[in-house]
C-alpha cells in the first residue's frame, strides 16, 4: 500500500480564509492514520473535527478534535449479507426519510409480543 499525496494543509489554509468563527469545519476519512505532525496540525487548524472510523487504532492517546466512530455495526451486516448472499451495496446508500420509517416499524414489529392462538 502507499500514501496519495496529501492536500490537507492546502485544505486548512483555504479553510482558515473562508471561515468565521461561527462556522462549524468537519472532515471525515476511512482510516485514521496521522503520519508525522498530521494530528498537531489538525489540532492547530480551524477544523471544528475529525470524523475517523476505529479501523486504526489513534497514536498518542485522545485528540479534542478527532471523533472516532465504531465500524462494528457495518462489519457486522456485511458479514450477515455475505452469509445470507445478499448484496452488501445496500450497506452503502445513504438512509432515506422512507428507510427510517421502515426500520422504525421494523423494530415496533420486533417488540411486540403476538398472543399464542
Amino acid at each position: 500500500a502507499h500514501t496519495l499525496p496529501c492536500k490537507a494543509a492546502d485544505a486548512a489554509k483555504i479553510c482558515h480564509r473562508m471561515t468565521s468563527a461561527t462556522e462549524l469545519v468537519q472532515a471525515c476519512a476511512t482510516h485514521g492514520l496521522f503520519n508525522g505532525p498530521a494530528l498537531d496540525r489538525i489540532e492547530k487548524s480551524c477544523m471544528s473535527y475529525v470524523i475517523v472510523g476505529d479501523t486504526i487504532p489513534l497514536r498518542d492517546g485522545a485528540h479534542k478534535k478527532i471523533k472516532v466512530v465504531s465500524c462494528a455495526l457495518l462489519l457486522a451486516e456485511a458479514i450477515a449479507c455475505i452469509h445470507q448472499g445478499e448484496s452488501v451495496s445496500g450497506l452503502f446508500k445513504l438512509p432515506t426519510n422512507e428507510d427510517a420509517k421502515k426500520a422504525s416499524l421494523r423494530k415496533q414489529l420486533s417488540t411486540t409480543s403476538v398472543p399464542p392462538q
